[in-house]
């Protein structure tokens, strides 16, 4: 008996410890929504906004360099009980595959050296269409594995698609339409989702692997260390054009470059997402979230606005091996794991997906936005849900409705609509209008509540910049 009595008490620590594994704050509830053998090694997750999950797998892990090793899982909770039930592969055979994002009815993938998009045409959860959005984007498996490599994607409701680069840069990737970069470095680069207009956003981060994009089109991403070497764990406000300076410029010249939000010391960043969803408490939406490999959390950030950038506070949020997250428009949050997981592969049953809920609240609920009617999809770009703007916005682009085009101008210019609806409806008119536009979006520039964006939406595409006066901006 007493034998059985310490058998017990020596499995305390590690029920303790499994308990607060999984720990995340009071009034939230964590299921396990995918694990092996369906999902192992899960280098990244996204969420269409009708909460069916890709989840890109890779057996690899960090720096092996064995091929026909990746592929995307789709995964489907049937029966609604939390838990994924159906498991289709719809990428079967993908080297390398990181984090992606998942808007209207395509999976844009950051597979290095490539930025790939998916669509699945005849609906069987299989893609059956791919596109090489950019190609020469870092370096392959014939050089090294996937770290330090081109890492990650998001797309904000600027149309841009913002992607992660790492410290090894590429020497010259190639869009669509022929446009080429150099970077030596990390860093973030965009590009339209043709693969056209391919530039550099923001320069010389260290090794990122995710990039975040609030509903201001504010851009963020938690960097990670050099290996004791000066640069630690950093939190990035990315600006167009800002140099953040490593490797030249952090050491002995902090003056002339951009200086981090915050420096949290040791660590080993990854995910990142702007939430901004109902079905939460107000403290935990409109938030920055950040994923952390080494400390083992995801993190939640508050922001205030400071002087041209912000500050920021930092409280855990959850505590796993996080290596990504997302959230789809049903208010459940989505976070990929490499729990019993290490820089290569050592067992088959690493990692999972975990959902994340808030029961005290009422969640969103995504709208059939292909069934919607047009007067109806304009009260969905307004929607309180940022998954479902971008999305409404995809679909609005989708059918090229010129009729949506006085009624985006309108709700752009109404200062009695939420900000972030009308920041939707200022960019999705400027991308179904294009510079015929400008002239409605010039008028916006004498209101202050949306000047900013409306000159960012004047002046962001080098290509459609015809007619617009210049001393708008002097």
């Amino acid at each position: 008996m007493m034998r059985k009595i310490l058998s017990v008490i020596s499995l305390l620590p590690t029920l303790c410890l499994n308990q607060a594994a999984h720990a995340v704050p009071e009034g939230f509830k964590v299921v396990t929504f995918a694990k092996p053998p369906q999902v192992t090694y899960p280098t990244g997750v996204a969420a269409s906004g009708n909460g069916e999950v890709y989840v890109s797998v890779d057996l690899n892990s960090s720096i092996d360099q064995k091929a026909n090793r990746g592929k995307i899982v789709k995964c489907i909770d049937t029966d609604g009980d939390g838990v994924a039930d159906k498991f289709t592969d719809y990428v079967p055979d993908i080297d390398s595959p990181r984090s992606s994002c998942f808007v209207g009815d395509t999976l844009y993938v950051v597979n290095p050296p490539f930025l790939s998009a998916f669509r699945d045409r005849n609906n069987d959860g299989v893609a059956d269409e791919k596109v090489q959005l950019v190609t020469g984007m870092g370096f392959d498996l014939s050089f090294r594995g996937a770290d330090h490599t081109s890492n990650g994607v998001r797309m904000g409701i600027d149309g841009w698609l913002y992607l992660a680069i790492g410290d090894y840069g590429y020497v010259e990737a190639k869009g669509r339409d022929g446009s080429t970069l150099h970077l030596r470095g990390g860093g973030v680069i965009r590009v339209r989702p043709d693969g056209t207009e391919l530039e550099n956003y923001a320069l010389y981060a260290r090794n990122i692997y995710d990039v975040a994009v609030s509903p201001k089109l504010d851009v963020f991403s938690r960097d990670n260390t050099n290996d004791g070497k000066g640069w630690n764990t950093r939190l990035h406000h990315f600006v167009s054009l800002g140099n953040h300076g490593y490797p030249r410029l952090y050491k002995n010249f902090p003056a002339e470059h951009m200086p981090p939000l915050a420096d949290y010391g040791g660590g080993s960043g990854t995910g990142g997402y702007w939430l901004d969803e109902p079905g939460f408490p107000e403290a935990f939406t409109d938030a920055l979230y950040t994923c952390d490999f080494t400390t083992q959390h995801v993190y939640v950030h508050r922001l205030t606005p400071h002087e041209g950038t912000f500050n920021v506070t930092q409280d855990s949020f959850y505590k796993i091996k996080a290596i990504d997250m997302d959230a789809d428009g049903n208010s459940r949050i989505y976070v990929s794991d490499w729990k019993n997981g290490g820089y290569r592969f050592s067992r088959p049953d690493v990692g999972s997906v975990s959902l994340i809920t808030f029961p005290g609240k009422t969640a969103a609920k995504f709208p059939d936005l292909a069934r919607a009617k047009d007067a109806e999809l304009l009260e969905h770009i307004i929607s309180p849900s940022a998954v479902c703007r971008i999305n409404t916005q995809r679909e609005i682009l989708k059918r090229g409705a010129a009729g949506h085009i006085d009624g985006l101008g309108i709700i752009a210019a109404d200062k009695s609509v939420h900000l972030y609806g009308r920041i939707a409806a200022l960019f999705t008119l400027k991308q179904l209008a294009g510079a015929s536009a400008n002239s409605t979006i010039a008028r916006l520039t004498a209101d202050e509540t949306i000047r900013e964006w409306a000159y960012r939406a004047l002046a962001d595409r080098k290509r459609q910049t015809g007619g617009v006066n210049s001393a708008l901006f002097v």
